[in-house]
């Protein structure tokens, strides 16, 4: 007896403790999870009733405003034959989040974060070669040793030879 009323009373302190979670909407939202500045990714809802309009939302916290999917107007988009793509450009590198939704209170279908960095071949060459630099600089640190060297080497016979 004292067991089950333990088990109702744990039973019940998560119910009351355990925060609320929000509504899931039926669905599934699939892409990649990192991608490139300034290229293209698709995104797609799929599981979804014809006539459920789908909004996707792509945001970044380091950048102010938001990214809007290409190819849409407001990105919102009625599914055809139970699946939307949204068209996705990244116009800088940094962590976004993408999150599918069912206006009208129905629910998140799903979430996405991507890493999206620089391409190696997008970062600027400034054409700067130090190859000969280097050169001419230890170079010219030998010269100075060997300079250096010659003076002590003469400083000591002429200190040592009488006048």
């Amino acid at each position: 007896m004292k067991k089950k009323i333990l088990a109702l009373a744990a039973v019940a302190a998560a119910a009351v403790l355990l925060p609320a979670t929000a509504a899931h909407a039926y669905g599934e939202l699939s892409g990649p999870n990192s991608g490139s500045v300034g290229s293209s990714y698709s995104y797609e809802v799929t599981g979804l009733e014809t006539d459920d309009p789908v909004t996707l939302y792509v945001e970044n916290p380091d950048h102010d405003a938001e990214v809007t999917p290409a190819g849409t107007v407001d990105s919102t988009g009625t599914p055809v034959d139970g699946a939307i793509t949204f068209d996705v450009t990244f116009p800088a590198s940094g962590e976004y989040t993408i999150t599918a939704e069912q206006p009208e209170g129905e629910g998140v279908i799903g979430t996405i974060v991507v890493d999206v960095t620089v391409a190696p071949d997008d970062i600027a060459n400034t054409g700067f070669d130090a190859g000969p630099l280097v050169w001419f600089g230890g170079g010219a640190l030998i010269l100075g040793a060997v300079l250096v060297a010659v003076m002590a080497v003469v400083r000591r016979k002429n200190a040592s030879t009488p006048v």
